[in-house]
């Protein structure tokens, strides 16, 4: 179906009154307005997925099922490129894009200014992210799949490496699946990879992967009744609950590759 034309908004930040799934997971320090700079560092492709079933890796399938297929869309998000909309909660800069939360219990997202024609439903999603150090209490990634600010999944990471995947429907959050990777540091540089597929065994299922630093984190199924399936994706960062967690969190070098799942 063409996507464009059910899309939400570019971008947005809005107040969220319940998050009690990344509250529970969320620590409890300030944050910095510091410019941060990413790590240019080479990161290998990732995948998570569940979706009340746990389909997490176990030594034996490093990729979390996902075979990874070419390149449609890659952006440094720098200057001159005008890919992500901008504006006061959404900044760019040498450095790259830059998602301010400056309201706890917010956040701010961030979609392709245009060219969705070019992304499959079946995607992998890689950007590399960064904090101005000490690091703040947001938690940021990719957001996926849905047709609204209501109904989509959630594959994100705080700072040093607590992750999530959550699944938003009519409004309300689930907590998927959540842990925490070694040798995670935003303040250094993180490459997020995130997964968002439909496997070939299942057409009615979402296969959600997410990967820090080249390394599969978590990966989990979900129906599709769920959250529906589409080529939505956006540059997601949210504090974890009404009482704390702003700053600001730095993306760049955006590759988006078509992907599949058995």
């Amino acid at each position: 179906m063409p996507f464009e034309t059910l899309r939400r908004p570019a971008l947005a930040c809005l107040a969220l009154s319940s998050l009690a799934a990344l509250a529970a997971c969320g620590p409890t320090n300030n944050s910095t307005s510091n410019t941060p700079k990413p790590s240019h560092a080479a990161a290998s492709p990732s995948d998570d997925s569940s979706a009340s079933t746990d389909t997490s890796t176990d030594g034996t399938d490093p990729t979390g099922g996902i075979t990874m297929g070419g390149q449609v869309f890659t952006s440094t998000l720098e200057p001159p490129t005008t890919d992500i909309a901008t504006n006061a909660n959404v900044t760019q800069d040498q450095d790259g894009i830059t998602l301010h939360v400056a309201k706890a219990g917010s956040y701010t997202y961030a979609g392709l200014a245009g060219g969705y024609s070019q992304i499959p439903q079946d995607l992998a999603v890689r950007v590399h992210v960064a904090e101005a150090a000490p690091a703040s209490d947001v938690y940021y990634g990719i957001a996926c799949r849905g047709f609204g600010q209501n109904q989509q999944y959630l594959l994100l990471s705080d700072a040093n490496g607590k992750w999530v995947i959550i699944q938003v429907n009519g409004g309300k959050q689930t907590m998927l699946k959540q842990g925490t990777a070694d040798g995670v540091d935003a303040t250094s540089g993180v490459t997020i990879d995130a997964a968002c597929v439909t496997p070939q065994s299942n057409d009615k299922m979402n296969h959600l992967v997410l990967a820090l630093n080249g390394k599969v984190v978590g990966s989990v199924d979900d129906s599709f009744d769920n959250v529906a399936i589409s080529n939505s994706f956006e540059l997601f960062a949210i504090s974890p609950d009404s009482t704390t967690g702003t700053g600001d969190v730095v993306f760049n070098r955006l590759t988006v590759y078509s992907a599949s799942a058995k």
